[in-house]
């Protein structure tokens, strides 16, 4: 997964594959930002298991787009083989 210029992703719920501060490593190595607030500088919301329901109400408002945790691995995976993501 390649992050387009200036990403900066957040994490709601309980990841089920990771722990968060392994997602958080994830997110750097991809080159990205990890948002520990959202803003509207947040560019993508990573959802997990029993998502904050504040969390979700902000990606609304800020237009945030939203990523289920089986897309962001599907992704880290497909980058890790080489493919394009």
């Amino acid at each position: 997964m390649t992050c387009p210029e200036n990403c900066c992703i957040g994490i709601t719920g309980t990841l089920e594959t990771m722990t968060q501060d392994e997602a958080i490593k994830l997110i750097h190595e991809a080159g990205c930002a990890y948002a520990y607030t959202l803003s509207p500088d947040t560019t993508c919301l990573i959802v997990g298991k029993n998502p904050s329901e504040h969390a979700l109400m902000n990606a609304e408002t800020f237009n945030i787009h939203l990523v289920f945790e089986r897309e962001f691995t599907n992704k880290i995976t497909k980058q890790r083989c080489g493919g394009d993501a």
